[in-house]
């Protein structure tokens, strides 16, 4: 996107996150994530949100979960759990049940 001159703001990139994850394309939804420093924007709840749910929906919750502790350890507000229909308030004591 930077090369043809387009410059994403943070809404924008979390749509292609949730849209790769939507598509379980996570590897995809992960390189996004990780690239959103270079357009100066920062990952928000949403951003971790849609990742850890697309991680989950792929068998890949160990990573998902890493994803929650770093959201967690950057006091990232989590009040999205509840727009998800997985328990993520279980990963608090490492214990994953997901219901998806």
């Amino acid at each position: 996107m930077k090369a043809s001159g387009v410059i994403p703001d943070t809404f924008v990139l979390n749509m292609i996150i949730k849209a790769y994850a939507k598509c379980l394309e996570v590897d995809e939804a992960v390189r996004v994530f990780r690239e959103m420093g270079l357009y100066g924007c920062e990952a928000n709840a949403y951003s971790y949100g849609y990742l850890v749910k697309g991680l989950c929906g792929k068998e890949r919750s160990g990573q998902g979960l890493g994803f929650y502790k770093e959201m967690k350890g950057k006091g990232v507000d989590a009040q999205w759990e509840y727009l998800y229909d997985f328990d993520l308030q279980s990963w608090d004591g490492a214990e994953v049940r997901g219901r998806h």
